[in-house]
């Protein structure tokens, strides 16, 4: 239910976000036994300047705009049929309907609209 807003597709963007999936595959089975991953997990594991921030789209659904390598590893790692939940700081804005058509616009210049393959 988080989508990234761009694609990872840069050397250096690839590199890191390989070198996050090892680390998350490492932690995989303790990861899928609190079904749920935390910011203290994500800062513990996958450290960054800041968390994963996101707008939320509709009910369940977001769209991320900052911490897509991270997500995109976790993404590689976790299956939706692996129900696991992640924490993130959601924004809200005064228009959001003008946000996220802005976002959306990003995507599909990325070829990530409408729904990326997961």
């Amino acid at each position: 239910s988080l989508k990234q807003i761009h694609p990872i597709n840069r050397k250096n963007s690839l590199n890191q976000t390989r070198k996050r999936m090892d680390i998350i595959k490492a932690k995989k089975e303790a990861l899928l036994k609190k079904r749920h991953i935390s910011r203290d997990d994500l800062a513990r594991y996958l450290p960054s300047v800041s968390a994963i921030k996101a707008v939320k789209e509709k009910d369940n659904a977001y769209i991320a705009y900052e911490g897509n390598g991270r997500l995109v590893a976790l993404q590689s790692v976790f299956t939706r049929d692996d129900g696991v939940s992640i924490e993130i700081e959601e924004y809200f804005f005064t228009d959001p309907a003008k946000i996220l058509r802005r976002m959306n616009s990003i995507r599909e210049l990325h070829g990530l609209f409408p729904e990326e393959k997961q």
